[in-house]
């Protein structure tokens, strides 16, 4: 029967979405257990549209002649039965103590961590017999002194620039000038710290901006970048939101090469918990509000062609602040309705479907196949035109019992 098939195709990709259950063309996903119970699983929004087809006049049946009739008012279905109440529900235990706040131990929680000396690698020798001729050395000292940055120096075409003085030095085929440059070479490269140490009012100005409304937490927690992977677990807990900052010292050669990373292990809803690089040496963790206990696991995995040369430290800099547990539960509440209403869409346009291809059929029960497909799911007519499900009232925690004051009366000798 071909409503069947439609319901039974439909029935198939409601399971792999995930969304509600069918059983059948009259039955459809069910929404809950019973009426009043959130639903839990994501449902598709995107329905499938319904392929339109312009059948010849011979095979119109003559109740078709005139426009479909809407769908039947909510009034004129079977009423479904009424909500069970929900059992009253017994007191959480208390929550364990808070944690003594940490205070933030340290002057910028946007600084870099220390650095130690650079390593400059001594200057290779030029081969024997290739010194410049005394007009080389007479003009192009000159000329690359001009250059003051070490981008600007490696561009032009006879210069280099020397890390162990920070200059731009004269060079040719066969390597540095002679005495130009002791250690410290690159005339194709440049070192970050030449360029970090100039952004520091831009890095800590996007640092900030990352971490607006929060405030640093403990210590900063530095560790050393000998060669190998690395990883750090910080603990978060509910009633707070949480951001990280790292950032790498001047002597990391190449921080990128690090592949540094941090994410959250504990289920958080709304946005938040992204991992961003805000420059070189630089990155941050977006704020996130656990909704339980978990950790902030945050590491680095070095390249291999970097792991034996890459020295230095990197930094992680925890911040926080408190957020109210009533606003945690709205944002629960909020996905859950989200996710109700979508499943809600799903089954009502669902047997809408079945009712159209009823009424295509030229079947006369299609307002009972309508309403014992919204039956099956635990959805009622008006729950369709409302575009939810009502919710039962929340229940009321009860009173802890103490056994040495069983009753307000008590204490008063009641």
């Amino acid at each position: 029967m071909r409503l069947a098939s439609l319901a039974h195709a439909t029935i198939a990709a409601t399971l792999m979405m995930g969304g509600a259950h069918a059983a059948g063309c009259a039955s459809a996903p069910p929404l809950a257990a019973s009426r009043g119970t959130a639903v839990g699983a994501d449902a598709s929004t995107d329905d499938p549209p319904i392929a339109s087809a312009s059948p010849s006049s011979s095979s119109i049946p003559a109740w078709l002649a005139s426009p479909l009739s809407p769908l039947p008012p909510a009034s004129s279905l079977p009423p479904l039965p009424a909500p069970s109440s929900s059992p009253t529900a017994p007191t959480a235990p208390p929550p364990p103590p808070e944690p003594p706040h940490v205070a933030y131990r340290g002057t910028d929680p946007f600084e870099a961590p220390p650095a130690g000396p650079i390593a400059l690698a001594p200057t290779p020798p030029r081969p024997p017999g290739t010194d410049p001729s005394a007009e080389d050395l007479a003009g192009y000292p000159p000329y690359c002194a001009k250059a003051k940055e070490c981008g600007v120096c490696n561009n032009y075409g006879r210069c280099g620039f020397c890390m162990a003085t920070k200059t731009c030095v004269p060079k040719d085929a066969n390597g540095a000038y002679p005495g130009s440059c002791s250690a410290g070479f690159t005339p194709s490269s440049c070192h970050p710290s030449l360029y970090i140490a100039k952004e520091e009012p831009r890095i800590h100005e996007l640092l900030g901006e990352r971490m607006r409304g929060l405030t640093p937490e403990g210590t900063p927690i530095d560790t050393k970048v000998d060669g190998g992977a690395r990883v750090v677990r910080i603990p978060v807990r509910r009633g707070y939101c949480y951001g990280l900052v790292f950032r790498t010292s001047y002597d990391v050669d190449d921080p990128y090469a690090l592949n540094a990373v941090a994410t959250p292990e504990a289920s958080f809803l709304e946005d938040g918990g992204e991992w961003m690089f805000v420059y070189t040496g630089a990155a941050a963790l977006r704020p996130f509000c656990p909704q339980q206990s978990g950790t902030i696991v945050v590491g680095i995995a070095p390249d291999k062609t970097h792991n034996a040369t890459t020295k230095g430290t990197w930094r992680v800099q925890l911040f926080r602040k408190a957020i109210a547990d009533e606003e945690l539960r709205d944002r629960v509440e909020k996905r859950d309705t989200e996710r109700r209403q979508r499943a809600l869409r799903y089954v009502c346009g669902h047997c809408t479907r079945v009712f159209l291809v009823c009424r295509l059929d030229g079947d006369a029960q299609c307002t009972a196949q309508y309403a014992a497909c919204l039956q099956s799911a635990g959805v009622r007519p008006d729950d369709c035109e409302r575009g939810d499900v009502p919710r039962p009232p929340k229940p009321t925690p009860q009173p802890r019992f103490d056994a040495c004051n069983p009753s307000p009366l008590a204490a008063r000798g009641g």
